[in-house]
């Protein structure tokens, strides 16, 4: 029998995963449009710009899709409290947000391959304003999902619409980043409207004690977000400064529909975070067989869908890019499993770990992998190409998987052993 708990739970999964989803199956309906109207060498430069602002949006969110939702959560019914969060979160992203820019900036001025794409860097950076201050945190928090979810559904529609009318050949790249900031700035400028009447929100000027908890409340989860980041987006950086746009051309072709799966690990762990937590700190051993048949689910579902990614890898290639691509077919069978290791590293670790306060272990695991993978890629990039990074991505989720496995299974046995003996 599905209970109420288990019917929220599922409401805000779903929710996130359509938040998720059209950002991530987007994707799959333009690259074969972009790829052969723009070609192969602006669509590279597209994804190179899209990485850079990716480790803008990880410094702006500094964890606060997890801290703050979990405090939102806590605190429903206290309004100046409630208040006070959302005064913070924009304070901090603001200051995030100038601080992102200048630091980008610099990476550009230095890398030559990136300097020559510098104008359709600073035409895409309104896109990373209008994501940082995009406030699903509050409607997570107080488990009202529904209308940002149609709110995003038609700024994505309308971001598609837009793609298709105006891009008509190699020219158009800066169309791109244009129709996409005009997109998420109106989806911004509605959630926001609509959440401060909803919940009564104001700004009040935050104070340096309430700034600083903030801050330290999301610390382990943004560094956990740089370890893990850094190995996600940095093989594109990496063959864009080495190779060249063409390459990353080829490899985001070859990773384009795992990484839209992969999207749906997120709103899963966000999802059952709050309550996970709530059942493991009331009794351990059940929250953690709930954790585990989760786990289980998770990971039969992915483990079948990269099976049949593998198998059809060729078509899907053809699919994507309008042509068959011996390279990219090769790059999607290497990371067809990855949304199956993903699962595990992110449900093991978040679930687990961060609620059993092993918060440095997990932080500790994402920065080893970022390290492998930082070390795979100077190693085989230079020799393998596309498929050297594709290899480095494979050999990071299956060494963190299975660290974050075995610091799991340990932390929950030395977590049950100190409880019986405290009794």
């Amino acid at each position: 029998m599905i209970t109420k708990e288990s019917k929220r739970l599922l409401e805000i999964f779903l929710s996130l995963s359509f938040l998720q989803g059209f950002s991530r199956v987007l994707p799959l309906v333009t690259t074969p449009f972009l790829f052969l109207t723009l070609g192969q060498e602006n669509f590279g430069k597209i994804e190179l710009v899209k990485a850079l602002g990716f480790y803008c949006l990880v410094l702006i969110g500094f964890g606060f899709h997890y801290s703050v939702t979990k405090q939102i959560h806590m605190h429903q019914n206290d309004q100046k409290k409630i208040n006070e969060i959302f005064s913070c979160v924009i304070f901090l992203k603001t200051v995030f947000v100038l601080i992102s820019f200048f630091m980008i900036m610099g990476v550009i001025y230095w890398i030559p391959t990136f300097y020559a794409i510098k104008t359709l860097f600073l035409s895409y950076f309104p896109v990373i304003i209008a994501s940082a201050f995009f406030p699903v945190w509050i409607f997570q928090g107080f488990e009202k999902m529904r209308m940002i979810t149609l709110i995003n559904i038609v700024s994505k529609l309308l971001f598609l619409f837009g793609l298709f009318i105006f891009i008509r050949s190699h020219s158009d790249i800066f169309i791109y980043p244009i129709a996409l900031s005009v997109a998420d700035i109106l989806r911004t400028g509605f959630a926001l409207i609509y959440a401060k009447r909803k919940f009564n929100l104001s700004l009040q000027w935050p104070t340096l004690k309430q700034l600083k908890f903030q801050i330290k409340d999301s610390m382990h989860i943004f560094a956990s977000n740089v370890s893990i980041h850094l190995y996600s987006r940095f093989p594109q950086l990496f063959l864009g400064s080495f190779i060249g746009p063409s390459s990353v051309a080829i490899y985001a072709v070859g990773i384009r529909l795992v990484r839209s799966l992969t999207g749906f690990v997120e709103p899963l762990t966000q999802s059952i975070f709050p309550t996970l937590s709530k059942k493991i700190f009331v009794s351990l051993e059940d929250g953690i067989q709930h954790t585990l048949r989760i786990l289980k689910l998770s990971s039969l579902i992915t483990l079948i869908l990269g099976a049949l990614i593998f198998i059809f890898a060729k078509p899907i290639i053809f699919l994507m890019s309008g042509q068959v691509a011996s390279e990219s077919v090769s790059v999607l069978k290497i990371v067809s499993v990855l949304p199956c290791l993903i699962v595990i590293s992110n449900i093991v670790g978040i679930q687990i770990l961060i609620n059993l306060n092993k918060r440095h272990e997990y932080v500790l695991v994402m920065f080893l992998s970022g390290l492998l993978c930082a070390a795979a890629l100077y190693i085989l990039v230079p020799a393998l190409g596309a498929l050297g990074a594709a290899l480095a991505l494979f050999l990071t989720e299956a060494f963190a998987a299975l660290l974050m496995s075995v610091l799991g299974i340990r932390a929950v046995r030395t977590d049950i052993t100190q409880k019986k003996m405290a009794v």
